[in-house]
Parts: C-alpha cells; structure tokens; sequence
C-alpha cells in the first residue's frame, strides 16, 4: 500500500512539473541579442536551435557557403575541426550563418552576406594554396574574418 501511495505521489509530481513548465523543456536558450559560439552549436545539437534557423547540422559546408572543400565536409564537420586559418574561420562562419539565421536576429550581417564574406575569403585562400603563392596576405584576410565573426559570436 505505501509503495503504490509513493509511485502515485512520484508520478502527480512529474505530471505536476511539465505541466506548470511544458514550454522551458522546448524553449529556445538564445536569449534576443547574444549569438553561440561554435561550441555552443557543435554541443547543443538537441536541432531545436537549429531547426529555427532552416539548416541543418548534415547540410554541406559547400552547399551552403558555396566553397569547395577537399572531403564534402558538413556543418557540423566543420564545427568539429581543429586548428586555425581556415578551420577557424570555418568554425565561426558556421556559428555566424546560425546565429544570423535565427528569426528576429539581431546579427549585424545577414546570411547572404555572411556567405558572400566567406566565399569570397576562402576561394582566395584556396587559388593561393593551387598556385604556390605566398599565403601571408590571404592568411591575414582569413584572421581578420574569423577575428570579427569570432567577437560577434562570442558577445565582445
């Protein structure tokens, strides 16, 4: 009789609690105005903040940014790479296009601009590598990228 008293109380509690918070377990963790950084959006892959935004973590890095990349790599690829230069700059143009994409974003740039930036950085960088040039210039135009993408995404 006790065990079956406390199973119901267990239970009333439960139902109890998403009853009075059903819309906390589902609500979108952006507050209006700050944007992810890449950790966030590698981590938080529940979809819920990535259905708003009309992509998804299986997209193509290439279908989305248009730029060619050496393994068809996908968005969340992308936010799982290491290392600098391009990678970061991978990693915190795939926070910015999220960020940016999320309804009512304040992000100072929209997506297609964001894609345009990055297209444009990367094929460059890309044009460099094929030819043997010297990389010092477009190194510096990857950083500057990164280092504004990376100071929106991070809140500075």
């Amino acid at each position: 009789m006790k065990r079956t008293s406390i199973k119901k109380l267990l239970l009333t509690l439960v139902v109890a609690m998403f009853l009075t918070q059903p819309l906390s377990i589902l609500a979108c963790d952006i507050e209006q105005g700050e944007f992810c950084t890449p950790g966030y959006w590698k981590n938080n892959n529940s979809l819920k903040n990535w259905r708003k935004t009309g992509l998804n973590p299986d997209d193509s890095f290439q279908g989305v940014f248009g730029v060619n990349t050496t393994f068809s790599l996908t968005l969340m690829d992308i936010l799982n790479t290491g290392g600098g230069e391009a990678n970061a700059l991978g990693r915190h143009a795939v926070a910015a296009i999220l960020n940016a994409s999320l309804p009512d974003s304040t992000y100072p740039y929209t997506p297609s601009e964001i894609v345009t930036t990055v297209s444009a950085t990367l094929s460059q960088y890309q044009a460099t590598l094929i030819t043997g040039a010297d990389l010092s210039a477009d190194n510096s135009n990857i950083e500057s990228l990164k280092d504004l993408y990376e100071a929106l995404n991070e809140n500075q």
